[in-house]
């Protein structure tokens, strides 16, 4: 019994666009068109400790690296208090009516707290 080998074969030609969606994304990989940058993140940046509430505002701040946040404290006092990991600046010791400001040299993600108030935290992530 001869069996033809056009049965198996046939059914091979549909494989490729059984594939075509997933290869669709890869295929712009190959494009000529430019690519737009990414937002590029702030070199510097505003954090306000509230003077009626015990919050953070905004709560993440994302900057550069090197790039500086600047605590603005109102006549409520706070403190910033640094999880401490590598690369993490100095604590903001309690503070009233005042501003300090802090550098990140290294990237990464920096949590933080006001010691005096349970629940206020913030975060700033250095890109």
């Amino acid at each position: 019994m001869r069996r033809s080998m056009r049965r198996p074969l046939a059914s091979l030609r549909f494989v490729p666009l059984a594939f075509a969606p997933l290869l669709a994304p890869l295929l712009g990989c190959f494009s000529d068109a430019p690519v737009a940058p990414g937002p590029v993140a702030a070199q510097t940046a505003t954090v306000e400790a509230s003077a009626v509430a015990n919050l953070f505002s905004p709560q993440t701040t994302t900057i550069a690296q090197g790039g500086t946040v600047t605590w603005t404290f109102g006549t409520r006092p706070h403190n910033v208090t640094f999880v401490q990991v590598a690369g993490v600046p100095t604590n903001v010791p309690t503070t009233t009516s005042n501003q300090a400001s802090r550098t990140f040299t290294a990237a990464g993600t920096y949590a933080y707290a006001c010691t005096l108030h349970a629940g206020m935290i913030g975060t700033v992530v250095v890109k």
